[in-house]
């Protein structure tokens, strides 16, 4: 057995900037680097917009993980290894500049939040060092 992180979604407080950015329609991206424990230059960030659908509905679309190569267009191919409730274990690959970059992540979906949580997996092999973030759907407006 395993398990991923979960991560309970919070209000956000958008700037008067943001809000307005947002309202135009653009993505806003926050972020930040840092130091980690171990002493590495590591990168954090947040993107922020709307999506014209409620939360319901994009939460069920990213819920069918294995159709996001249809609209991320970066991510080429996501394979489904393990799925036990809202746990599941995936193989993905994405194409940055000429390279196909592969990697496996273990994914916390909680329908209650609206939310999905994702961390490597390190049980496969990896072209990354790291990687962990959260999509929440929250209502907007």
């Amino acid at each position: 057995t395993w398990s991923a992180p979960v991560t309970v979604a919070h209000p956000l407080r958008l700037s008067a900037d943001e809000t307005a950015r947002i309202e135009r329609g653009e993505i806003v991206v926050r972020g930040a680097m840092y130091t980690s424990g171990e002493g590495k230059r590591a990168g954090a960030g947040k993107t922020l917009c709307v999506v014209k659908a409620s939360p319901e509905r994009a939460y069920a679309v990213l819920e069918d993980y294995a159709k996001v190569p249809e609209y991320l267009p970066r991510v080429s191919r996501v394979s489904i290894l393990e799925r036990q409730g809202e746990l599941l274990r995936v193989r993905q690959e994405i194409k940055v500049l000429f390279k196909t970059i592969g990697y496996g992540l273990r994914l916390q979906f909680s329908r209650a939040q609206r939310s999905m949580s994702w961390s490597l997996d390190p049980a496969q092999p990896s072209d990354l060092r790291d990687t962990t973030g959260t999509w929440s759907f929250l209502p907007y407006g």
